[in-house]
């Protein structure tokens, strides 16, 4: 199937964009669009996000514990964010391990110092 020319424009775009941000030291990163980051981005995912970034925890119900949430509402926002490649699971025994994925998230249009890229 031939790709088109917006979606072959908007493929260089965020190549371009990746390029940037290595060159900017964000080597490890992971890059969305806008519709990406609505998914992402909630207020509940971002507790999550910013706790994986500052602890380790020791599983799926460890989490759900330390945000003082349930699990299952816990695990479909693991589940979003492994969908968007911001979380992995390392497995210990039974126990899936939610982990962060990459240090940095950027979302289309970048920014670097300032300027959009």
């Amino acid at each position: 199937m031939a790709t088109n020319q917006p979606e072959r424009r908007a493929r260089n775009e965020m190549q371009q964009y990746i390029v940037r941000a290595s060159q900017a030291g964000y080597n490890d990163a992971l890059y969305t669009d806008v519709e990406g980051a609505r998914r992402i981005l909630t207020e509940r995912r971002m507790e999550i996000i910013e706790l994986l970034s500052r602890e380790r925890v020791e599983s799926v119900r460890d989490l759900a514990r330390r945000l003082d949430r349930q699990v299952s509402v816990v695990s479909e926002d693991l589940t979003v964010l492994s969908e968007e490649q911001v979380i992995e699971y390392e497995h210990n025994g039974q126990r899936k391990i939610p982990v962060l994925k990459h240090p940095h998230i950027f979302v289309k249009p970048l920014l670097l110092n300032g300027e959009a890229q």
